[in-house]
């Protein structure tokens, strides 16, 4: 009977532990889309402006 609540807990355990990789692997894909979006941006614009386009390199 004492096996009961532990065979219980631990895929409880095991779906948070997916889950919460699941987000952070969710979280560090959008990072890296918004960062990816930046760097296109200031490229769009360091393009346009000359001055700008030293700074970045």
């Amino acid at each position: 009977m004492r096996a009961a609540p532990r065979c219980r807990s631990r895929p409880l355990l095991v779906l948070v532990l997916v889950l919460v990789l699941v987000l952070v692997l969710v979280l560090v894909v959008v990072v890296l889309v918004v960062v990816v979006l930046v760097v296109v941006v200031l490229v769009d614009v360091a393009s346009s402006r000359p001055g700008a386009r030293r700074r970045r390199l």
